[in-house]
């Protein structure tokens, strides 16, 4: 595995543009409706926000030898203040972002990878935090991990009233055992929203379901408060349902008893993803994603199938696809047009639905939504600038 995550990311390194700077970075970025975004130039700087603009909050912070530090989300308030973690580098290739921290002898590795599209694949609603640890002064390091994410992702507005709850499914053949929490608006009014932004189906985080693990649901300033002070994190909050802003309940996690020396780094990995439950209403009959069919519409199935050894199979998909196209892209038009063609690649991709067909037709539908309008889809619009890359892929 330490193998495979050197070559995510370094591969095909060497053909991006030195320096580039995105206007904004692809996070999670896998439908028009789970679609997160970082416009800033360091991770630590601001929120995350869907691409309309509301925040959808991502927060992390690792603790060196006691002492805690943020590389995702602005500083907190009282208790869970922390300084950022230098960040020292961005790429963005066609399906991994990655960002590199350094700091007291060690370096933090954070890769956001969206499982590649291909004629041959499901679009699957799920994106991987890869988070690798490493000592650079050849010393022993004593770490802890924690990641959360906040409720705002399955609302329009942070007056909805949003619930929650725990799960965890033991190992199978091809799945691994996990556990996490997930979010939902109590309301569910599928198609009823008024923005670009979706409130209704589930948004899942997972982890793989080990001893030194710890996954719960709080309220975000608790959680951060406890992992800055070296405290366990919260148990599970109880006071539900409740609207989004209500405390900011959010999924955290603490991956604990991290050591690293030199020669041996450590890696740890949460997937987010979401269950649209309907994604596209055609003339009055709503159509389901695509991934549904194959998983049985279980989250968790499809959670445990990509966290299966360490999500080995995703990655090397991951790494593989983006080798591919950075020799594609780099011989059709240099290191400018695959830098410029990687960070568009997922902008274009994560515009596109891809669900079951309505009753009396056959196969996968296809849908690329505009953005900013009256809803409309598959215009020609939208259709015309995205077309050289599906009539290059052939999704």
């Amino acid at each position: 595995l330490p193998l495979l995550l050197l070559l995510l990311g370094q591969l095909s390194a060497a053909a991006l543009v030195p320096g580039f700077r995105p206007p904004a970075v692809p996070l999670i970025v896998n439908s028009p409706y789970n679609s997160v975004w970082l416009a800033a130039d360091r991770l630590t700087d601001t929120w995350s926000t869907h691409w309309s603009g509301p925040i959808k909050a991502l927060f992390g912070a690792v603790r060196i030898d006691g002492k805690p530090y943020r590389f995702m989300g602005p500083d907190q308030s009282g208790p869970a203040s922390m300084p950022a973690l230098p960040q020292t580098n961005v790429t963005v290739e066609p399906t991994t972002t990655t960002f590199t921290f350094q700091q007291s002898g060690v370096q933090l590795q954070l890769q956001f990878v969206t499982p590649p599209y291909t004629n041959s694949s499901v679009h699957l609603p799920v994106t991987l935090l890869v988070f690798t640890l490493s000592s650079l002064d050849g010393q022993q390091h004593d770490l802890s991990l924690y990641y959360d994410n906040s409720a705002e992702h399955v609302v329009s507005n942070t007056l909805e009233e949003v619930t929650w709850n725990t799960f965890s499914r033991a190992s199978g053949s091809g799945t691994a055992a996990i556990k996490g929490a997930f979010f939902g608006t109590t309301a569910q009014k599928i198609f009823g929203q008024g923005s670009d932004t979706i409130n209704w189906g589930y948004q899942y985080t997972a982890v793989p379901d080990t001893a030194d693990t710890t996954s719960t649901v709080c309220v975000a300033q608790d959680g951060r408060s406890a992992f800055a002070q070296g405290q366990p994190l919260p148990p599970v909050d109880t006071k539900k349902p409740r609207p989004c802003s209500d405390n900011w309940p959010v999924t955290a996690v603490e991956f604990a008893q991290i050591r690293v020396t030199a020669g041996l780094s450590a890696t740890r990995m949460v997937a987010f993803a979401y269950n649209e439950v309907l994604s596209i209403e055609y003339f009055g009959t709503g159509l389901a994603p695509t991934w549904q069919a194959h998983y049985g519409n279980d989250t968790t199935q499809l959670l445990a199938a990509v966290l299966d050894q360490q999500g080995q199979a995703v990655l090397a998909q991951a790494a593989a696809y983006d080798a591919y196209l950075a020799q594609v892209l780099t011989a059709a038009g240099g290191d400018v047009y695959h830098t410029l063609t990687a960070l568009s690649y997922r902008q274009t991709v994560g515009a596109t639905v891809q669900v079951q067909a309505p009753p009396g037709f056959h196969g996968d539908w296809l849908f690329m939504k505009e953005i900013s309008s009256d809803g409309d889809v598959s215009t020609v619009d939208v259709i015309f600038p995205a077309s050289p890359l599906y009539l290059a892929l052939n999704p």
